[in-house]
């Protein structure tokens, strides 16, 4: 399950540009699969950065993930194209990293309830071994 969809992306940025971005056939219509990858992209990187604190892939997907992985996927069709990214898009995805880095180290929170990785605190954890073999009562005289 994705994180973002098309529709989330548009609400980040004008639908021409984006059409423009991803048209890859020359049709004039936003190409499905480019905006998929760029989307696919989005999340794995999401995920890279979480998955340390967070169970991935999330289900549900908080509203801010959704807004990261829209904002990470227009930042990725722009390099997809091979175009350079307008100021504000730069911003926008070093400052989407910059938060997803700080979720990550748990800094920051979704803002949401969300499930955390299983937390190793928690775990039982048993140890055992053999009787020892060398002890200071045998070992009297080396």
């Amino acid at each position: 399950m994705a994180y973002s969809t098309y529709a989330d992306l548009i609400k980040k940025h004008d639908e021409q540009y984006l059409i423009q971005l991803s048209d890859d056939d020359g049709d004039g219509i936003a190409d499905a699969v480019v905006i998929d990858e760029a989307i696919a992209q989005a999340d794995a990187e999401i995920n890279a950065r979480i998955s340390m604190r967070y169970s991935v892939p999330m289900n549900p997907v908080p509203a801010l993930a959704t807004s990261i992985s829209a904002t990470l996927a227009i930042g990725n069709l722009y390099s997809h194209r091979g175009m350079d990214k307008p100021d504000t898009v730069k911003d926008d995805v070093k400052a989407a990293i910059a938060l997803l880095d700080r979720i990550g180290e748990g800094r920051a929170t979704w803002g949401e309830a969300t499930e955390p990785a299983a937390d190793t605190a928690q775990l039982d954890v048993r140890i055992s071994s053999q009787t020892r073999v060398f002890n200071r009562n045998n070992m009297s005289g080396f």
